[in-house]
């Protein structure tokens, strides 16, 4: 399959459809990995790059594809390998990334329990 639509619903925000135009039964849970993850970096071979008509990643949207499962504490975003879409031709690939920093299943709730955590209390200001 290679034709798809994101589909957002602000009410799932900040996951994403992505839908398949070409099965309709076809459709994965997408998100911004920096929503959950504010130090996530993506190392890639520059040719993965050039391929999308991207001259730097700046100019790309990464998604991750996420897992749901039935407890949402084991809901996880596979961060090795990310896609990397270009907004202006609508073109994209999955990519695996050059370090083995990330996982391809990373508990996202978790991280996102760590960033709630260390956030500042202003509930009294």
């Amino acid at each position: 399959m290679k034709r798809y639509v994101f589909i957002e619903e602000t009410a799932y925000a900040p996951f994403l459809w992505m839908q398949s135009l070409e099965d309709p039964h076809l459709c994965f849970v997408v998100v911004n990995p920096l929503e959950f993850l504010a130090s996530y970096q993506i190392d890639v071979k520059p040719v993965e790059i050039q391929s999308l008509e991207l001259s730097d990643l700046s100019q790309a949207r990464i998604l991750s594809i996420v897992v749901v499962r039935e407890d949402p504490a084991l809901i996880t975003a596979n961060l090795q390998g990310p896609l990397i879409i270009n907004p202006a031709t609508c073109q994209g690939k999955q990519v695996v990334l050059l370090t083995d920093r990330y996982h391809t299943r990373h508990y996202i709730l978790q991280e996102a329990g760590q960033l709630q955590s260390e956030a500042p209390d202003t509930r009294g200001e």
